[in-house]
């Protein structure tokens, strides 16, 4: 019962974020709401949500995040800082039909990295 319950409210916990949270993110919402839930708990769920594709887990130049997957959308990554923004790609459906002709189904998951505004106008690399 307790794993249900961790897994809903983690679950919850990145459907409600509004932005790209890490484990640890959420580790110390949770905490801070008063759940007595371990770290590796929030590890755990947050992995096993990823892999049945209930959010989506974006790793980026500062390690995992993780996101909403009830809505097609990419992500733009920093490279450099690691800052994470959606985007909804117009050419969604071009794409499923280019992939259909070649057998395949499944959900979009883009990812385009490069360097944010902030860390190109900085000059980071």
């Amino acid at each position: 019962m307790k794993s249900s319950y961790y897994k809903n409210l983690i679950f919850e916990a990145v459907h409600s974020s509004r932005n790209h949270p890490t484990a640890d993110e959420i580790f110390a919402t949770l905490k801070e709401s008063g759940e007595n839930i371990g770290l590796a708990t929030v590890y755990r769920n947050l992995n096993t949500l990823a892999a049945d594709g209930r959010i989506k887990k974006i790793v980026g130049a500062d390690g995992a995040h993780f996101d909403r997957a009830d809505f097609p959308h990419g992500h733009f990554i920093c490279s450099s800082c690691g800052k994470i923004c959606d985007f909804s790609p117009d050419f969604e459906d071009n794409i499923f039909k280019t992939a259909s002709k070649f057998g395949f189904s499944g959900n979009l998951d883009i990812s385009i990295s490069g360097l944010c505004e902030n860390c190109a106008v900085a000059g980071t690399n």
